[in-house]
């Protein structure tokens, strides 16, 4: 990823202690359509994830539950300013 590049020594070995696996997936509301949208999953501390929201076309992070929904989303622009958000 061409964001990872941007990353300090200290962000890189936090995003990749962080980081999972490609593909990982969950769901947010959309709220410019009243439905919920797909995201792609990129990091997960604990019960917070940072994912790339394609709508919005930049990084943002929330809550997780045991069913990949994500809830208090809040976008962050790049990754290193999500990845702050993780802790």
């Amino acid at each position: 990823m061409e964001e990872e590049r941007l990353l300090s020594t200290v962000e890189l070995q936090r995003y990749e202690t962080w980081k999972v696996s490609l593909g990982t997936r969950g769901t947010v509301a959309n709220f410019n359509t009243d439905g919920v949208e797909l995201v792609h999953i990129v990091a997960r501390r604990g019960r917070r994830v940072v994912f790339f929201d394609d709508a919005e076309d930049e990084f943002a992070g929330g809550d997780i539950d045991d069913e990949a929904i994500i809830s208090a989303p809040r976008l962050y622009g790049d990754l290193r300013n999500a990845l702050h958000s993780l802790g």
